[in-house]
């Protein structure tokens, strides 16, 4: 199946309305049965169309992200597996240099962050993005930042569940939390030459992790759960508007007024063994978290894991 010609189909029948074959012929410089061999392809691959005298009509969409579900215009490549071991390895062996989105239904080796096990069972959403920055390292942490915010936004605008980011880039709702978010560089010297941002949300609730949230229980009731297709359709659109767009100012404002963590007492957890506690209070120009220490001193940090206390 050639994902252009069926992304194009889809695209026309976007607008949910009815469009006869004759008219996606004529758009696409296709015949009539092409079209029609088209249509029974996406049939398979589970989409709904309906079809009549006055010609197709997209009912329902797969509940699963694919490729086609992107628009032509859409400037990542997209890869939908079913199952994977991780979106990150697939990324990491990717050999072409096109920016791409690895998608996957299901992990069996998924992983977070200091290599923890990011249990990963069919009904969320896992994808890591693949692209090649050619920027100096400080600018490459700006780009979660980016994606946390536009998972925030897609959340609460789209499904208002009422999300917000905990440092340095979990997606939490209360207490609980709902998606990761990692990041991975590569490149020499000072620059940046491959990028790899990964991302996995609990659409339906995890057996045995603690503190583990999912999106079933802060949806609205009265609305549909919303499938990884669309989820990852709304996040990756949105994620894509501000990857060049945004400046650090604009990026940190963004993630700042989502913040979990800002004017929280917390322990960073440093990977090297040491930990630093007292109270978030500012992000700085680097994107860095600034913590005031309970000695009285405030001290940028850019990794760790981020613990919140209760108010002494």
């Amino acid at each position: 199946m050639k994902v252009n010609t069926s992304r194009n189909i889809l695209h026309m029948l976007g607008s949910r309305e009815c469009i006869s074959g004759e008219t996606m012929a004529t758009h696409l410089g296709l015949s009539r049965v092409a079209v029609w061999k088209q249509i029974q392809q996406l049939r398979e691959r589970g989409y709904v169309i309906e079809s009549s005298s006055r010609g197709y009509r997209l009912i329902k969409l797969p509940e699963e992200p694919r490729a086609e579900q992107f628009p032509p215009s859409f400037p990542f490549k997209v890869e939908y597996r079913e199952e994977t071991g991780s979106t990150m390895e697939d990324a990491r062996k990717a050999e072409e240099r096109i920016a791409t989105i690895f998608l996957a239904g299901k992990q069996s080796s998924g992983r977070g962050r200091k290599n923890r096990r990011w249990q990963s069972p069919e009904g969320g959403l896992y994808a890591s993005v693949l692209f090649f920055p050619g920027s100096e390292y400080g600018a490459a942490f700006f780009s979660p930042m980016k994606l946390a915010a536009s998972v925030v936004n897609v959340l609460r605008k789209t499904y208002h569940i009422p999300a917000r980011i905990s440092w340095p880039n979990d997606i939490v709702v209360g207490e609980r939390k709902i998606a990761g978010i990692i990041t991975e560089l590569h490149g020499k010297y000072d620059l940046v030459d491959r990028q790899i941002i990964g991302i996995g949300i609990n659409l339906q609730p995890v057996p045995g992790v603690p503190r583990s949230g999912a999106l079933q229980e802060f949806v609205d009731r009265k609305k549909k759960l919303p499938s990884s297709a669309d989820l990852a359709r709304g996040i990756f659109f949105e994620f894509h508007s501000r990857m060049n767009r945004w400046s650090p100012q604009q990026t940190i404002a963004a993630w700042k007024a989502a913040s979990a963590t800002i004017g929280r007492r917390v322990r960073i957890e440093k990977s090297w063994g040491t930990a630093l506690t007292g109270r978030a209070k500012d992000i700085g120009s680097d994107g860095s978290l600034l913590i005031e220490s309970d000695e009285g001193y405030v001290e940028s940090v850019r990794e760790g894991d981020c613990i919140m206390l209760s108010e002494q």
